[in-house]
């Protein structure tokens, strides 16, 4: 961003890295989901699309599943469940975003952050797994990105 902070995402494409595999790629959904990744220095691409539901969420679990696979990879990655400073914590609760699956948003209960889309049965626990850093499941992970002590970005 212009202010310095660093992103893993523009024009429409996401950089990260799974297991230390370096990935490049973008998903979506409406609909429908898709994802297309490529793990350049391993050079495979892979490419998922769906026709059920409205989001990325279910091509982006059969997406990292042939990756891991194909990478030789553990099948699952170990979950962390550090717990979660107050300060983080507090950052981070009551905070509203968009997502392919629809407006997210982030509570407090009993010292942990948790998710919630309105309207929908679709809720749970995000684990923590570093500073700013939570896992939905063993293969999707959220970065908050932080700017001047505020939650500006979710980047899954």
């Amino acid at each position: 961003m212009a202010d310095g902070t660093k992103i893993d995402y523009g024009l429409g494409t996401r950089l990260g890295s799974l297991d230390g595999h370096r990935v490049v790629g973008h998903t979506g959904g409406g609909g429908f989901g898709n994802v297309l990744e490529s793990f350049p220095d391993d050079h495979l691409t892979i490419a998922v699309l769906v026709n059920t539901g409205n989001g990325a969420g279910l091509a982006i679990k059969i997406a990292t599943a042939v990756a891991r696979v194909m990478l030789g990879l553990p099948e699952k990655k170990t979950l962390r469940d550090l717990p979660v400073p107050r300060e983080e914590l507090m950052a981070l609760a009551g905070k509203t975003y968009e997502s392919d699956e629809g407006v997210v948003t982030n509570y407090e209960s009993d010292g942990k952050l948790r998710f919630r889309l309105p309207d929908s049965p679709i809720e749970g626990a995000l684990s923590r797994q570093a500073e700013y850093t939570y896992a939905v499941e063993e293969n999707i992970e959220v970065r908050f990105l932080m700017r001047a002590g505020r939650a500006e970005w979710a980047i899954v």
